[in-house]
């Protein structure tokens, strides 16, 4: 009992972010400002190296190529009949990654900083690719470590997945398309939401020995 109350509160954690955050937003709070600008002085050093390799990060957090990898992995898991981990990863990136992130970026209106070194169209707040990358591959790691049975498979998986996770992000506050609040707000609110929809889907069913139909 313990146990599983501690893991509760980190969701709480999470959420409790995201909602100060978006409060900060929308008062346009001092603390906001200066958090912005510490993240930005701390990441956005330009170079032609270092725009390369951001430029190609944040594409991988873009709607087309979240959308061919969400396709791809869902017609893996379907042709295995892991039809639970379909569903679970398909309503994380859809649902929750996509409708609700236009939901709340709609609900607060925030521009985006200027200029850009990639396009980008729309509203600020929060980070749809922060949330894309967090429910896709935070998804992606729930499944693997359910059905690899090799523990450094896992922790091989894991590091990599979670790179992307981490890299996608930074790489929107490189590019200058999204403010270092904006990143925190959409990875808090998709860590919520990726543990809600583990509770859902996966809560007590333990780690199967082959498949999940």
């Amino acid at each position: 009992m313990r146990k599983i109350q501690k893991i509760s509160i980190l969701p709480c954690i999470y959420l409790a972010v995201f909602i100060t955050l978006t409060v900060g937003v929308l008062l346009k709070a001092k603390f906001i400002q200066q958090f912005d600008n510490f993240g930005q002085q701390l990441i956005q050093h330009y170079d032609h190296k270092h725009n390369w390799f951001f430029t190609a990060i944040t594409s991988i957090g873009n709607v087309s190529w979240s959308a061919i990898i969400l396709i791809t992995i869902s017609l893996w898991l379907i042709y295995h009949h892991f039809y639970r981990e379909t569903l679970f990863i398909g309503f994380n990136v859809i649902v929750f990654a996509g409708l609700s992130n236009q939901i709340v970026k709609n609900i607060i209106t925030r521009p985006r900083p200027t200029p850009h070194l990639v396009p980008a169209s729309g509203f600020s707040f929060p980070s749809g690719h922060a949330m894309v990358s967090v429910l896709l591959y935070g998804s992606l790691i729930i499944i693997l470590h359910r059905h690899l049975k090799s523990n450094w498979q896992r922790r091989v998986a894991s590091c990599l997945l979670l790179g992307l996770i981490i890299l996608i992000p930074i790489s929107r506050v490189y590019v200058n398309v999204h403010y270092p609040s904006d990143i925190l707000a959409g990875m808090a609110i998709a860590y919520t939401m990726l543990y809600i929809s583990q509770q859902l889907f996966f809560n007590n069913k333990g780690v199967p020995d082959d498949s999940l139909k």
